[in-house]
């Protein structure tokens, strides 16, 4: 073989073979562009996936979060209620503890205010002084405006009673039969501005016999009829004693017969004073006890 030839066949043989080479390196660079491609595509999806899953996470964490907060706000509203109810049941309970302590401080006063005037009124009517008794129940009149009322109204005679032995009715008409009637009897005939030893005797003398004499132009009631109506006021009608006072004062009222009869009277409508106003204090007990 020509050597020319050879080279070039040589030549040819070598061109050949890189471009063997050649397209055996292009396959594998094609192989490694699309292995770099797929591991690119990979990578995208990998990160495509890692943000789908982290926006899962993120989305469920809102949701359980949500639960979670819907949760707490159902157990809040469920606690609120029940605290409304308890306090719905603690309010009418302490209504109605309130109600049974003011019922029973009204039934103490009520009691006071009956024991008080009763005590009162056992005083008062043995004709005994209640002074003692007076403070006892001003102290309960503390607690009770209508009671308060009613002796402050009568204050004024209660402390110019309340030291005094006021006689009762049984008393006052065991008086006059006993001394005012009689002495009254003596006096009647001599006027109220005095006289000498013989009016004193005339009198004397006609009281035993029971002459009568009008006395003064402008009375026109005798002693004797004056009596006899005072003792059937006192004898039919308890309340009448002052009623029964006053007519025999007006009966001696121009005779020296006033200054017996002047003291019998005055403790008469002293009686009918503090019986008018120990009515009016049993009135009261008796409504505030029945109202409790």
């Amino acid at each position: 073989m020509d050597p020319a030839d050879a080279s070039s066949s040589s030549q040819k043989q070598e061109q050949l073979e890189n471009n063997v080479e050649a397209s055996k390196l292009d396959r594998a660079l094609d192989e490694l562009a699309l292995k770099q491609a797929n591991v690119q595509a990979l990578e995208t999806k990998m990160r495509e996936m890692e943000k789908q899953h982290v926006e899962d996470l993120e989305k469920n964490e809102r949701e359980h979060a949500l639960k979670a907060e819907e949760t707490v706000l159902a157990e809040r509203a469920k606690r609120v209620k029940q605290l409304d109810e308890e306090r719905v049941r603690f309010g009418a309970l302490k209504t109605v503890l309130s109600s049974r302590r003011k019922a029973l401080e009204e039934a103490k006063i009520a009691h006071e205010i009956v024991a008080g005037v009763s005590k009162l009124s056992e005083k008062i009517e043995k004709g005994e002084s209640f002074a003692r008794e007076m403070r006892v129940l001003k102290k309960v009149a503390e607690n009770d405006d209508v009671l308060r009322a009613l002796l402050s109204v009568t204050e004024k005679t209660l402390d110019r009673l309340a030291s005094k032995d006021v006689p009762t009715v049984a008393q006052l008409r065991d008086a006059l039969e006993k001394q005012v009637k009689r002495d009254a009897r003596r006096v009647y005939l001599i006027p109220k501005e005095g006289g000498g030893m013989l009016a004193h005797a005339v009198a004397s003398l006609a009281s035993l016999i029971k002459v009568e004499e009008v006395v003064g132009k402008d009375n026109n009631t005798s002693l004797e009829a004056a009596i006899s109506k005072v003792e059937m006021l006192l004898r039919d009608d308890r309340d009448s004693v002052g009623d029964a006072a006053r007519i025999l004062l007006k009966a001696s009222e121009y005779s020296k017969a006033k200054d017996v009869v002047q003291s019998w009277a005055t403790s008469a409508m002293e009686r009918e004073e503090i019986d008018f106003i120990l009515r009016s204090l049993i009135a009261h007990a008796n409504a505030k006890s029945s109202g409790v």
